[in-house]
């Protein structure tokens, strides 16, 4: 079974850490992670940066219009 977690974000780096620890703790199923940033000016990007060069994610970090 695959399960798809999608995690939207904007200037979240001092919360972001906590989703993506509890996403890494999933055991069970394939996990499917989708991280979608905003175009984050905090540091976010770089988070999710170095988070996915040791846990299979994409992500995607450009200005958009909010949620």
């Amino acid at each position: 079974m695959k399960i798809t977690f999608i995690t939207p974000c904007y200037n979240s780096v001092r919360t972001l850490p906590t989703a993506l620890e509890s996403v890494r703790a999933q055991k069970g199923a394939e996990v499917e992670y989708i991280i979608v940033d905003g175009g984050s000016t905090d540091g976010t990007a770089e988070l999710v940066a170095d988070f996915a060069k040791t846990f299979p994610c994409r992500w995607l970090s450009e200005r958009d219009r909010g949620m």
